[in-house]
């Protein structure tokens, strides 16, 4: 049996620009909603009403998270990062049944 475990760790004062680039965050919202993203140079990649968006974060959050994931899966250098962000990005505007093509072809 494997000790290795996917941790969620929490970013201090909920600030976003601490996580690193192509890292995977969790973002709480005032209502107690939480949204899945990737950190990007410049904002966030998200999945959101069927479609791959790019949004900014404007105010303070309650809460923000970063997931680290175990090897294999968890990028551990920053090429590693940088190439999720840049793979992320490849997918702004696509629908989510487009996306789930692309990664039927990775």
């Amino acid at each position: 049996m494997s000790s290795a475990q996917v941790v969620i760790e929490q970013l201090a004062d909920s600030d976003i620009s601490k996580a690193r680039t192509g890292s995977h965050v969790i973002l709480e919202a005032a209502g107690g909603a939480l949204l899945h993203a990737i950190r990007l140079d410049n904002g966030l990649l998200t999945l959101r009403g069927g479609q791959v968006r790019q949004l900014q974060v404007t105010q303070r959050l309650p809460a923000a998270a970063t997931v680290r994931y175990p090897p294999p899966f968890g990028a551990c250098e920053d090429s590693q990062f940088a190439q999720a962000a840049s793979r992320a990005s490849g997918c702004l505007g696509l629908s989510s049944n487009e996306v789930v093509g692309c990664l039927e072809r990775a």
